[in-house]
């Protein structure tokens, strides 16, 4: 299961990326042979200084609902329960 919600996210976090310029996007890849654990983190370059004029506050909705949001199969509340017993998350910033 551990695998599955691991891919999920990084089809998720590849799929996000790959909308956005590539010189927006920093990859830091630190792989350790043998280690069980899975972490992925995507940097985005672009924040509330990107936001459009009159529109103040459009990269943390939409970094909000990327993070807290739910999918058709589940709800954020389901997708919490999924994760809790592999102590994993997600969030944005």
């Amino acid at each position: 299961m551990r695998t599955i919600i691991a891919i999920l996210l990084l089809g998720l976090a590849l799929s996000f990326v790959s909308c956005i310029p590539e010189e927006k996007v920093t990859t830091v890849l630190l792989p350790e042979e043998g280690s069980p654990f899975v972490a992925i983190k995507v940097w985005v370059k672009a924040g509330s200084q990107n936001d459009p004029e009159g529109k103040q506050g459009l990269a943390s909705l939409t970094a909000d609902l990327l993070a807290d949001g739910s999918t058709t199969e589940y709800s954020y509340d389901e997708i919490l329960k999924l994760l809790y017993p592999m102590a994993t998350g997600y969030g944005a910033s």
